[in-house]
């Protein structure tokens, strides 16, 4: 294994802090047109720095209609992490407009994918930015804003802050952030 530190590492602003810190920040992600600008909160818990060393990086990825912070207070993964030395990010998924502040979720890469769908369906929770992209189904319930391209430009971003060590990053996720953690994956390994 080889350590492969991020430009983090490099820069004046990572000082070493004496403990550990929960704190949120605000990713600002330009989506694809004509989606518009989103504004993305993630909670980042930063372990106790004793030196400039590359720490792995943890990612929790929460269920459809919860938060980043419903996640780390149902689970002791943020609690393990930084008892290791590791950073940890909980980042929320879209609220959308239509069901503001209880549907926040995850881009699964299913928006128009009618293939599982029961013969007959015809309810279904299509979310606007589906509908907005003409991805329209019987069987959506995922938002279809770009969650890969959020997660790049969240790991882009810690990576210019943080040390981290982008040779160790791992995922964990709940339901329809479980589902998320495969497409994302599977998404990266195809780039």
């Amino acid at each position: 294994w080889s350590m492969q530190p991020s430009a983090g590492c490099f820069t004046e602003d990572e000082r070493p802090a004496a403990a550990s810190r929960i704190t949120k920040l605000v990713i600002g992600m330009t989506d694809q047109p004509p989606l518009g600008r989103s504004n993305r909160t993630v909670r980042l818990a930063v372990p106790a720095l004793s030196d400039a060393t590359p720490r792995p990086l943890l990612l929790g990825f929460h269920g459809q209609g919860s938060s980043g912070d419903d996640f780390a207070s149902a689970h002791s993964y943020e609690r393990k992490a930084l008892a290791a030395g590791y950073f940890m990010v909980h980042p929320w998924g879209i609220d959308t407009v239509q069901d503001a502040g209880r549907d926040t979720g995850w881009n699964v890469g299913t928006g128009g994918d009618d293939s599982t769908c029961l013969p007959g369906t015809t309810n279904n929770s299509t979310h606007a930015s589906c509908t907005v992209l003409g991805r329209d189904g019987r069987c959506n319930w995922a938002t279809c804003f770009d969650d890969v391209a959020f997660v790049q430009q969240l790991l882009r971003t810690l990576e210019a802050s943080y040390c981290l060590d982008t040779s160790r990053y791992a995922v964990v996720g709940q339901s329809n952030g479980a589902m998320f953690t495969h497409h994302l994956i599977t998404s990266l390994l195809h780039l």
